[in-house]
């Protein structure tokens, strides 16, 4: 299919589509909105003290990033998880909380995000906190953890330490400045060993302050630190209700056009008024469309309403037929379908008319012996007809003819008689019919039934000048419509084109000006 056939299908079905939008779209939402809503929150915890420290390598960093995947594992154990529960003093088991922790580190860092998820925003908060000091609790950073006056009186003694190394820093420069002074070899050696025990004094005194330093910071590398509190979540995590509605919008729109395109592959009938000229290489003579009413005169369009846009496309048919090149001997056409229930008995009717309002002389003939209907269109009587004009040779046309209440149109109709042999419609008889239906009008139409089903078309059509084939969008098969057109080729007929019939209004080009026009003059000059 081409764009504008994917354009066809898609303007065809739009309804579908939208109903299949709309219907998964509002399922999703009412089932978004009878889940109970839960609610995540976040505590991240940094691994090391890399960011404190000044003088950072890039083994302290790795070895940070592999303990942080480490950490991240832990959280879902059962130590972690059972510290967890008798923490919040919870009488359930660890096993129940595990769906509801998760945990990541962040990529290329040394942070890890612990998750909790629960219907209650504060519990959420509480639990995912309480993991987290659980987590704390088993690392360096928990198992040294000293009390508040513990801190205080080694924070007083690393001050002293800073004091004495300090102290001892300048002192020593002082004894150097003496010894380059010093002439005296024994003041000199004097010197050395006060220097000497200085440096010994203030090495011990920096190892002191290092080991207590470690002790309230709990080490580097291995050491576990909340970086950001988790708060009270305010906006559900589950249901993402706009999601799930966007979702099953776009699954909805998926499974729809999926859905109509399988069907418009397997589906053969004439769908566009361009694909008959594709399809058969026969010039497309009209375009009709749709004509509503009842099955009798009410379908007379080109007599009911002179104006509307499908009676010029009758006589749109009318035109066409006289541009033909051989318009001068076309005296007589004959319209057939492949299928029943195509509107062929309406559109020669509506041509009849046309042409019979543009001043010639038209004979319309029912020579559906099956299924006639013309009588009933133009509310003649059917007593005497065809049938019994090729069967009785005392019977004159001229008395057969029925007239109607448009100038120079007559009907022909089927008449009573049953034809027991359909050789009697190609007869000499038959032929002489038609000639003299031929001098009593400018011009005869034929309407016969469907060719695909009886084979009188064939016989009648080898009497006349030309054969219009109609189909009906929609409706009319390809495959058959296709297989009728060489058979008519074959028969060796003279096909002049084909008639699409119930088109769409909105498919009418022109159709909306065509209505603009047809309003009174009154409402045109308001617009």
């Amino acid at each position: 299919m081409d764009l504008r056939r994917y354009f066809r299908v898609v303007w065809k079905w739009w309804w579908l589509i939208l109903l299949s939008v709309l219907i998964a779209s509002f399922s999703s939402y009412l089932a978004s909105k009878r889940v109970t809503p839960l609610y995540r929150a976040k505590t991240t915890l940094m691994v090391g003290r890399i960011i404190e420290n000044p003088n950072t390598n890039s083994s302290d960093i790795y070895l940070s990033q592999q303990l942080a995947n480490t950490y991240q594992q832990m959280v879902l154990r059962e130590p972690v998880l059972e510290g967890t529960v008798k923490s919040l003093g919870w009488n359930v088991g660890w096993e129940q909380i595990v769906n509801k922790i998760t945990a990541n580190v962040v990529p290329n860092t040394q942070l890890i995000e612990i998750f909790a998820v629960d219907g209650n925003p504060q519990i959420a908060k509480v639990l995912t906190d309480s993991v987290a000091r659980e987590l704390i609790k088993m690392s360096p950073s928990g198992a040294n953890q000293v009390n508040q006056e513990q801190t205080t009186f080694i924070q007083s003694q690393l001050s002293d330490l800073q004091e004495k190394i300090d102290s001892g820093k300048q002192e020593r420069i002082d004894l150097e400045s003496q010894l380059d002074k010093s002439n005296s070899a024994r003041e000199i050696e004097n010197l050395q060993d006060q220097i000497d025990i200085l440096d010994t004094k203030i090495s011990n005194w920096q190892s002191t302050y290092a080991s207590l330093l470690s002790t309230i910071q709990g080490g580097d590398a291995n050491a576990l630190s909340i970086v950001e509190e988790a708060t009270i979540p305010t906006i559900p995590f589950s249901p993402n209700t706009r999601m799930n509605v966007l979702l099953a919008a776009v699954i909805g729109l998926v499974l729809a056009a999926g859905g109509i395109f399988v069907i418009e592959y397997f589906d053969d009938t004439i769908q566009a008024s361009d694909d008959t000229q594709e399809l058969l290489n026969l010039p497309t003579l009209a375009k009709i469309g749709e004509i509503s009413g009842g099955k009798d005169q009410s379908r007379l369009i080109a007599l009911e309403n002179p104006l509307s846009p499908e009676v010029d496309s009758f006589r749109m048919l009318r035109i066409n037929l006289q541009s033909i090149s051989n318009w001068q001997s076309l005296r007589s056409i004959l319209f057939t379908s492949a299928e029943p229930s195509v509107g062929k008995s309406v559109a020669a009717s509506n041509l009849a008319v046309v042409m019979a309002q543009s001043g010639q002389k038209v004979i319309l003939v029912d020579a559906d012996l099956r299924k006639p209907s013309i009588h009933k269109l133009f509310h003649v009587v059917n007593q005497v007809g065809l049938t019994n004009l090729i069967l009785k040779s005392e019977i004159n046309v001229i008395d057969c003819l029925k007239s109607t209440k448009i100038d120079n149109l007559k009907i022909l109709p089927c008449g009573t008689e049953k034809i027991n042999s359909i050789e009697a419609l190609g007869s000499d008889r038959m032929k002489l019919i038609v000639r003299e239906l031929s001098e009593l009008s400018d011009f005869v139409i034929f309407d016969c039934p469907p060719a695909m089903l009886f084979s009188d078309i064939y016989l009648i059509a080898k009497l006349v000048n030309g054969v219009i084939v109609v189909s009906r969008l929609g409706h009319t098969r390809s495959e058959m419509l296709k297989q009728l057109v060489n058979d008519l080729r074959l028969a060796g007929v003279n096909l002049l084109g084909v008639v699409v019939q119930r088109l769409k209004k909105a498919d009418l080009y022109g159709y909306r000006y065509h209505k603009y026009y047809s309003k009174p003059e009154k409402e045109n000059k308001k617009g």
